[in-house]
């Protein structure tokens, strides 16, 4: 399975924007609910989300039912939506190099071109 991290976008900034917290799987529309749940897994398996794992009968993968993002969650979507940081990590990484890095290692890439934006901005560069 490809690593679609405009999906795992997509379900961060579903999981922020929730008005609870009660555990719940998470459906995206438009998206086949097996790769949902196998990018949810990797969310929480990377330790950007809360949630509770579980396994049904009829299921090849874990499932996890989603509670919120953690501290890390919050700060990776607020640097990919900082500016036009992920702009300009699309125009010079292929997807296939984007899918290839970790979350984390995307998250500290964007929050090292977010944090230059910031400081440029306020005149400390």
């Amino acid at each position: 399975m490809k690593n679609d991290v405009e999906l795992t976008k997509t379900i961060l900034r579903k999981i922020r924007d929730r008005a609870d917290t009660s555990p719940k799987e998470l459906q995206i529309e438009g998206f086949d609910p097996e790769l949902v749940a196998r990018h949810v897994e990797r969310l929480h398996d990377d330790g950007l989300i809360v949630g509770t794992r579980f396994r049904t009968y009829d299921s090849p993968a874990d499932r996890v039912l989603v509670r919120d993002l953690t501290t890390d969650g919050h700060l990776f979507l607020n640097a990919i939506e900082t500016g036009d940081v992920w702009a300009r990590i699309k125009a010079a990484l292929s997807p296939s190099e984007i899918g290839s890095i970790s979350l984390r290692e995307l998250g500290d890439i964007a929050r090292e071109l977010a944090s230059k934006a910031i400081k440029k901005k306020m005149g400390l560069d």
